[in-house]
């Protein structure tokens, strides 16, 4: 597609697979819009993002929090945009979640990271950072600058099934 402006435009065609009239059912050439949070048809369009297991074996030898059992105590984060945001770790497999973190609100122009007390252990978690849009409203976008992940050998226990 070629707009106003002589500009090209990637366009995406969708439909139900009929042709135009003989059944219910959305269809058109769509585009994506950067201003637009909100999928035309369907409404809220639901973004995340999962980060890898902290920590490689490599990392773990070279940080010094042991091969074994971990304690997750403390995340901050920036990310800005629309909605809020909260995380929800992966604990040593991504079909685990544990409890997920209050959520914050977050702003166009952050001027702090977020801040969440952890109290997770396992060998390996993953987090995945969750908006959801503002309560009576669709719109949700984020923009995750940073993620950082205090962690260290689990105090209570280093090993799993020896005493």
């Amino acid at each position: 597609m070629v707009m106003a402006s002589g500009e090209r435009q990637l366009c995406l065609g969708g439909g139900n697979g009929q042709s135009p009239g003989a059944a219910a059912g959305y269809g058109g050439l769509y585009w994506l819009d950067p201003a637009k949070y909100t999928d035309d048809d369907y409404g809220r369009i639901f973004p995340y993002y999962t980060t890898y297991f902290f920590l490689n074996h490599e990392k773990e030898q070279e940080m010094g929090v042991g091969v074994h059992r971990k304690l997750y105590d403390y995340a901050t984060a920036f990310v800005e945009e629309i909605g809020t945001v909260q995380l929800v770790p992966l604990v040593n497999k991504l079909t685990n979640p544990g409890w997920a973190t209050p959520a914050y609100t977050m702003q166009t122009a952050m001027d702090h990271d977020f801040e969440w007390g952890l109290n997770i252990t396992g060998e390996r978690c993953a987090f995945q950072v969750l908006p959801a849009p503002l309560a009576g409203t669709t719109d949700v976008a984020f923009n995750l600058q940073k993620l950082i992940i205090n962690l260290r050998k689990d105090p209570a226990m280093g090993r799993r099934g020896v005493v």
